[in-house]
């Protein structure tokens, strides 16, 4: 370079390659290093000779040192044990290709030369440096270590090189897990070639003790090997060997162990061929001493993996930031469908719960659009399929899947139920809803998560902790909030829908994707969040463009009635608004229209809401004649706001005294509205305010 530019080398040669599978330059040179200490930890020249390779793909030139370059941190050691080349940069390719040229690789060359000299160059809050070189070849395994034992494992070339993990159908090898000294070098090591130059790469002798013990021990031990080989010594003795180490990395001496480096080493030649390059050989059961001297593992070449662990539940707790006492809550979920697999999907991802899957339902072509399994899976059990999902997802994955319709006899559900912490509904049925608030025995929590028709709100119903705000009515002050407020006018609207199949009941809604997904995760996020506390709440989402619009509300207390074997829930927050009413029509009576739900099969009925007095209503002290201005008018918006899931239910009026017993005219007016719910098989209810107390009256 020029004598006044701040960089100065010397240009030695330059050759091309086009022999390659991809183009490469390479630049020889002799660079002189500016800025160099007088005493220095690391002997770096002040004149170093480096070979730039640039390739025509997409990566970063590779700046190689000379041979006799000792071994520092972010120094790559290649396969060959020979060349070294420089880590000068933490980024890949495509993050500084916009800045990439020749100053800028200079100025890195020589950033690294001078903060390794002063041994600078591995800032303190970075990772350490594995202790061998990284490879292409990948290794998939559980991280099980421990005494020596036979598995089955696949080797498979890819486009990076071999992948090897463990499956059923593969062959056995048999796998050994050596015990390594602490390494605090923060070194790159030269990566080795043979058995024998593994296992002198560590400064301990306990280690090829270690080795040879467990070589023993498979090979001589029939009860380890019998229950897979049964007497069949030349199949034992034909087994390849995988070597599994964890090599523990400390920042300093003596400091706590940082973090491990998992490798593993495969080993193409067998059992057999291992004990004759020792100098061993077989003598029946036992081992005994070869005339020929062994090679001590010199002989036997050995191929390097890295290492990547199959995602356990820890794993996946951990990378989601998922605690242990969240990882362990016991889940049962009711529903499998669009919204239940993705509650599913994110909670198994993120290692959140241990889960019993209930649904008695099959995966047909029409589910595809909006569920996690796929066509591989059309024409089975949903749950069953996604029992299989889940083993893909965590290698220990504990999911049960229960085939079963929740309404059946099935002992496995009931049990299922009693041993959970939490049971979470995702069915989109209301009859599943009150089945699991009224019906089932457990002291789990409840929760209810669904789409409205049209797929643009999610809503979540949570139980209180002591259950004394149950689904069912939750599920009832949900309907009286979409009445309280315009903007849920057309909340319950219906949407278009499709025909699947031949049947009446084939029809599916065409709901957003883009919306299932945004609903299971809101619905994620919220289970971890609000089951913290004790609380029973009803929150809506709404999503109907880009963004989300979130509301909740606390859950309301009931209060609970007999009469004439129907059981009456009655909304404490209804009652205290028709109190109100009474006070300030006083001294006159007072009333309106009850608006509510009936459980026919159950015999239970619902008091939501009211509609109050309309105008034309006429009060006096002694009597009350309800009007009927508008009221139709209002009824119909009830109906569609709530999509008939309320519904007329009778009257209320108050008295101005404490006495809440029906006059003659009550029950003249009670018989009357018994007979206008005759017409749709309903009983008619009949509620009367006293001063302090009030009666509620049903007849069918």
């Amino acid at each position: 370079m020029e004598e006044h530019e701040r960089f100065r080398a010397s240009l030695n040669a330059i050759r091309s390659h086009d022999d390659t599978v991809s183009r490469c330059d390479e630049l020889e040179l002799d660079f002189e290093v500016i800025g160099l200490p007088q005493h220095r930890l690391i002997p770096v020249r002040n004149i170093e000779p480096i070979t730039i390779y640039i390739s025509n793909t997409e990566t970063l030139p590779v700046v190689t040192v000379r041979d006799d370059f000792p071994i520092v941190p972010h120094l790559n050691v290649h396969e060959d044990n020979v060349h070294k080349s420089l880590c000068y940069s933490d980024l890949g390719y495509h993050e500084i290709q916009h800045k990439l040229n020749g100053r800028f690789l200079f100025t890195c060359i020589e950033n690294w030369f001078r903060k390794t000299s002063m041994n600078q160059l591995h800032r303190p809050d970075q990772p350490l440096e594995p202790f061998f070189p990284y490879v292409s070849n990948v290794i998939v395994w559980n991280g099980q270590l421990g005494k020596p034992y036979f598995d089955k494992y696949i080797v498979e070339d890819r486009e990076f090189g071999k992948l090897m993990y463990q499956s059923s159908d593969g062959n056995y090898f048999a796998v050994f897990s050596l015990p390594v000294p602490p390494d605090f070098s923060n070194l790159i090591h030269n990566m080795p070639q043979t058995l024998l130059e593994l296992l002198c790469s560590f400064k301990n002798c306990d280690t090829i003790r270690a080795w040879l013990t467990d070589l023993f021990t498979i090979v001589q031990n029939p009860r380890i090997y019998y229950s897979y080989f049964r007497q069949e010594r030349n199949k034992l003795l034909a087994c390849k060997v995988l070597i599994n180490l964890a090599i523990p990395k400390q920042r300093i001496k003596e400091a706590e162990i940082e973090t491990f480096d998992l490798r593993s080493f495969v080993i193409d030649n067998s059992l057999k061929d291992i004990l004759t390059d020792y100098g061993f050989h077989l003598n029946g059961s036992r081992i005994g001493l070869s005339k020929h001297p062994g090679g001590n593992g010199a002989n036997i070449a050995i191929t390097p993996f890295n290492v990547h662990l199959a995602q356990s539940k820890r794993e996946c707790r951990w990378a989601n930031q998922v605690d242990e006492t969240d990882g362990e809550k016991i889940f049962s979920l009711v529903g499998v469908g669009a919204i239940g697999s993705h509650i599913l999907n994110n909670c198994l991802r993120s290692g959140y719960g241990k889960w019993t899957i209930i649904d008695h339902d099959y995966f047909w072509p029409h589910n595809i659009a909006r569920h996690v399994l796929t066509s591989n899976d059309i024409g089975y059990s949903k749950v069953e399929s996604l029992e299989k999902v889940a083993n893909h997802i965590q290698s220990d994955s504990d999911l049960v899947a229960i085939a079963s319709d929740v309404f059946g006899k099935d002992n496995s559900v009931s049990m299922a139920f009693g041993q959970s912490d939490i049971i979470l509904d995702a069915s989109a049925s209301i009859a599943v809803e009150r089945h699991l608030a009224l019906d089932v025995q457990s002291d789990a929590r409840r929760i209810s998560c669904f789409l409205n028709p049209q797929g643009t709100a999610t809503i979540m119903l949570l139980e209180s902790a002591d259950r004394t705000a149950r689904l069912d009515l939750l599920e009832m002050q949900y309907y009286r909030e979409l009445l309280k407020n315009e903007k849920y006018s057309d909340h319950m609207s219906l949407p278009e829908t499709m025909i699947y199949s031949g049947t009446c009941r084939s029809i599916s809604s065409r709901i957003s994707q883009d919306n299932v997904s945004l609903s299971a995760a809101l619905c994620c996020k919220a289970i971890k969040l609000h089951t913290s506390n004790a609380d029973g709440k009803i929150i809506i989402w709404t999503h109907v463009s880009d963004s989300v619009e979130k509301e909740s509300f606390m859950a309301e207390k009931w209060i609970t009635r007999e009469y004439n074997g129907w059981q009456v829930e009655l909304s404490l927050s209804l009652l205290n608004e028709m109190q109100a009413d009474r006070r300030r029509a006083l001294p006159n009576e007072t009333g309106g229209v009850l608006i509510g739900a009936y459980d026919i099969a159950r015999k239970r009925v619902y008091v939501v809401c009211q509609v109050k007095a309309p105008d034309d209503s006429i009060s006096s002290p002694t009597s009350f004649i309800r009007g009927c201005a508008n009221l139709p008018e209002r009824l119909d918006d009830i109906y569609k706001t709530a999509l008939d899931n309320l519904t007329y239910i009778g009257e209320w009026h108050s008295h101005p005294s404490a006495n809440t017993k029906r006059s003659a005219d009550d029950v003249k007016l009670h018989k009357a509205i018994v007979d206008y719910n005759r017409e749709n098989c309903l009983p008619g209810c009949m509620m009367i305010l006293g001063s302090d107390n009030f009666s509620i009256f049903i007849d069918e």
